[in-house]
């Protein structure tokens, strides 16, 4: 099953990246992308990526659009550092 598997991976990802956004908008923001996998039908991660960037660049627009918008820049790095990617 590489399909589930590229999802979920992706899921993990991202969630990963907003480890340090309160539990209610990260609950929220991953439940949203998980939904909208579903109903696009994104399947492998190229297809996901292209319709949503990479975790990270996601990550990004959801901090910006989360209720709670504090956060260091050191918790951004070590939240990207998790998954793999650079910062910056």
């Amino acid at each position: 099953m590489k399909i589930v598997d590229e999802q979920e991976r992706y899921m993990m990802d991202l969630a990963a990246c907003l480890a340090k956004m309160p539990e209610a908008d990260r609950q929220d923001a991953l439940e949203f992308y998980q939904e909208y996998l579903a109903d696009a039908g994104l399947k492998t991660r190229s297809d996901i990526e292209a319709a949503l960037g990479t975790p990270r660049t996601l990550s990004r627009k959801s901090w910006r659009t989360s209720s709670s918008k504090i956060i260091s820049k050191p918790q951004i790095k070590q939240a990207h550092d998790q998954v793999g990617e650079p910062f910056g």
